[in-house]
């Protein structure tokens, strides 16, 4: 049984949504009597992407993935050939990391 580009891809960006889900509801709350723009910023989760174009975007390997997210939950892979200083990466990047390493 072998898994599709499409398939694999749907793969990570559920586990980039578990991750996110897991980090909300794990974490402690935060209490704040003063609901800011400045402290939702510092709520925001590094896990979440950027631009959630999941929808927008006519193919789904042209999603945005936030390198942190990818990094903290161990698929970005060690590449030099990765965008250096980028905060988003395209998801098709991650996707031939997993064929590359299967």
């Amino acid at each position: 049984l072998e898994l599709t580009r499409s398939q694999v891809g749907k793969m990570l960006l559920l586990l980039l949504d578990h991750a996110a889900f897991r980090e909300e509801v794990d974490s402690s709350p935060i209490v704040d009597d003063e609901y800011s723009e400045h402290s939702e910023q510092q709520r925001q989760s590094p896990y979440a992407l950027v631009e959630d174009n999941r929808s927008a975007a006519a193919n789904m390997e042209d999603t945005l993935v936030n390198v942190t997210a990818a990094s903290i939950i161990g698929i970005l892979p060690n590449n030099k050939d990765l965008p250096q200083n980028e905060e988003m990466i395209p998801l098709s990047l991650l996707i031939d990391y997993v064929f590359e390493e299967a």
